[in-house]
């Protein structure tokens, strides 16, 4: 399947060179093509540029604006202003660029089974959500089918944005929960830790430089033979 990796992104720096870091392992994924969206008109774009061109993918597109309808919905107003671009794809996989790829073999295996049953999105649970009767999907990582319709659905985000209401999470469920087909990821062991680890999915979502510096060190011990290394990244990291 053709896929895409849509990176959508305000003031991450480091974390787009860790992400490509980590896609250098990656098999399958490093040969999907990548669209990466700045909504930062201050940002220092030689810095993007340079840690950009470290990604393994053969194909990288980058865009930079000053649009940005906020924190909240940012991502989504990319979704809806480069669909057209997306919906060449058979799958699209949009995340920040702060949530790392650490290993591809579940996530591969999930993609493919969503794919294969001709679902329309695959998205994992929003764990803090207060009520029970809604459902919250988080939204730093989640895949689907760019159908034709769902441009539409997506830009029903400016009525949220309208109507103050700033939970993201709640309204890629409200999307969901109109009756398209889904998937759910297993992103158990997640955020709800005091220190952010390695998710059960192969996914890190992480905002520490050190604690990122920390692993690739440690991953360098190994290689090494260094004793207690390997313990030390399980320990920490997993």
């Amino acid at each position: 399947m053709k896929t895409l990796l849509f990176y959508t992104s305000f003031r991450q720096t480091w974390e787009i060179a860790a992400s490509a870091y980590f896609l250098s392992s990656s098999p399958i994924l490093s040969k999907a093509d990548i669209l990466f969206h700045c909504n930062n008109g201050q940002i220092d774009r030689k810095r993007i540029l340079k840690s950009l061109a470290r990604f393994p993918n053969p194909s990288l597109q980058s865009i930079f604006t000053n649009k940005n309808a906020g924190y909240a919905y940012g991502h989504f107003e990319a979704l809806v202003d480069y669909y057209c671009l997306a919906s060449k794809y058979d799958l699209v996989i949009h995340l920040h660029p702060d949530v790392f790829i650490v290993n591809e073999e579940k996530l591969i295996t999930q993609l493919s089974q969503f794919y294969a049953e001709q679902r329309v999105f695959m998205v994992s649970n929003y764990r803090n959500y207060p009520t029970d009767n809604k459902h919250a999907y988080r939204t730093d990582f989640f895949a689907f089918r760019p159908t034709s319709d769902l441009q539409d659905q997506f830009n029903s985000y400016l009525d949220y944005l309208k109507n103050g209401i700033s939970f993201p999470e709640l309204f890629l469920g409200d999307i969901i929960g109109s009756g398209l087909s889904n998937s759910l990821l297993d992103r158990s062991r997640y955020m709800g830790e005091p220190i952010r680890r390695i998710d059960s999915l192969g996914l890190w979502h992480e905002h520490s430089r050190k604690r990122y510096l920390k692993y690739r060190l440690l991953k360098n011990l190994i290689k090494l033979g260094l004793p207690g290394a390997k313990h030390a990244l399980q320990r920490g990291f997993y």
